[in-house]
């Protein structure tokens, strides 16, 4: 009686836990929130790693580069460029897109390369991918060696600086001194245009055997290709009048007619500032680098330049006057006596194809120069930006670039500052930088 009764009770007490249970199970098929998938990262991570089969060791100097395009666009949505110092493959990258810049509905791709002297030597396929996942892992993108045309290599001469340069279609590897720059071509009205790929403040423009650098902001002087055929050389002198022109042949001739050699120029002994030819019996010519007035004119020439005929000695100038210009930034100290105003910058840059640009106080100025056996004459407002800055700078431009225009000759003190001089009283005083 009591055994049934026990277990009468303990199937009550049994059912009532499991009805317990079973109601919060169904009250929590009932009230609990159905659960969404997470939204993706507002960013894409994209990773893997460059490689290639080839035993090739890359020069220290080269850069693995990761971007990310959309099929029908030429550039990158998101892009990884990583030195590498000496360290070989593998290269593990990690790319970052935001996916803001990922719309639906487009194709998207991963492409892998390694650039040396900023040209692409080393290229992956394109691999597919889908910017709807939350990360995404590449694994290894097998690299190819690049087959195309050899760098096109050349050395050029701004100023008083070398530079070299190696491209190879769009891409450009520019050098000076020991800082490399990395560039790509961009669109120019004429000639080929490229600019450093992470500094837009950095640009080489070639026009033929000419080009204009300019390396973070800063201006030089206009290039010229070194291998550019030099100039023949020409040198005068007065008392009696002579005249020297000195190429692949030199000729020589006195101004009354009575002397004409041409004979083929030999090589020259030289010495550190200075060039001796022995032309031909009874004629030498030495020609050194130091600054010499033409005792007519008046006119700089950047040598002096001593003849020897039969005995007796001929005395004259030589080389382009125009060289003595260039090479560098002339920074102006003095207009017509008043000094400059303090902290304020007027520049003279000479280019070797007689352009002249700089800054007047406030604005950029571009212009022509003239040269002449007389002297020297200035255009100089050919172009002007039209900032505009307190009035001291403002009237200070406007007395040098009247002083500027005005110009007719030049010639240097005994410390070597250049003076442009007016056929007034008005003159401008410059040294180099």
């Amino acid at each position: 009686m009591n055994l049934n009764r026990e277990g009468a009770m303990q199937r009550v007490a049994a059912w009532v836990f499991l009805s317990a249970g079973a109601l919060a199970v169904l009250a929590g098929c009932v009230n609990k929130p159905a659960v969404k998938p997470a939204a993706p990262l507002a960013v894409l991570s994209i990773e893997g790693a460059l490689s290639y089969r080839e035993r090739i060791a890359l020069p220290p100097d080269s850069i693995a580069v990761v971007e990310l395009r959309e099929a029908a666009s030429v550039e990158p949505i998101a892009a990884q460029r990583i030195p590498l110092n000496g360290k070989q493959v593998p290269i593990p990258f990690a790319l970052t897109a935001s996916r803001a810049a990922l719309p639906a509905g487009k194709t998207y791709s991963v492409r892998g390369a390694i650039e040396q002297a900023g040209q692409v030597s080393w290229v992956s396929a394109a691999v597919a991918i889908d910017p709807q996942h939350a990360a995404i892992d590449l694994g290894m993108l097998n690299l190819q060696a690049v087959q195309g045309r050899e760098p096109e290599r050349f050395s050029w001469r701004c100023g008083d600086r070398l530079v070299d340069t190696v491209q190879i279609g769009s891409k450009q590897r520019l050098t000076l001194d020991n800082s490399h720059f990395n560039l790509r071509q961009i669109e120019a009205a004429s000639g080929a245009r490229y600019e450093a790929i992470d500094d837009s403040s950095t640009s080489f423009w070639s026009k033929g055997t000419r080009a204009r650098l300019t390396l973070k902001g800063k201006a030089y002087p206009e290039c010229v290709r070194a291998d550019t055929p030099a100039a023949a050389f020409r040198a005068s002198g007065n008392e009696p009048g002579w005249h020297l022109e000195m190429g692949s042949r030199t000729r020589f001739n006195t101004a009354d007619g009575a002397i004409h050699i041409d004979v083929l120029t030999p090589a020259a002994e030289t010495a550190a500032t200075s060039r001796r030819y022995a032309l031909a019996p009874g004629l030498q010519v030495t020609v050194v680098d130091r600054l010499c007035v033409d005792t007519m004119s008046g006119m700089p020439h950047p040598n002096r330049v001593t003849i020897w005929l039969n005995g007796p000695k001929l005395h004259g100038c030589g080389g382009d006057p125009s060289a003595l210009l260039q090479g560098g930034e002339w920074r102006v100290v003095d207009i017509a006596g008043t000094g400059i105003v303090d902290g304020s910058h007027a520049t003279l840059n000479f280019g070797a194809d007689g352009q002249l640009t700089g800054s007047g106080s406030c604005n950029r100025y571009s212009g022509r120069t003239t040269l002449t056996g007389e002297g020297l004459t200035v255009s100089a407002k050919t172009a002007m930006t039209l900032m505009a800055c307190v009035p001291e700078l403002m009237q200070q431009e406007r007395r040098f670039m009247q002083l500027l225009e005005q110009t007719r000759r030049f010639r240097f003190d005994k410390a070597g500052a250049l003076i442009l001089e007016t056929d007034g009283k008005g003159r401008l005083t410059a040294r180099r930088l």
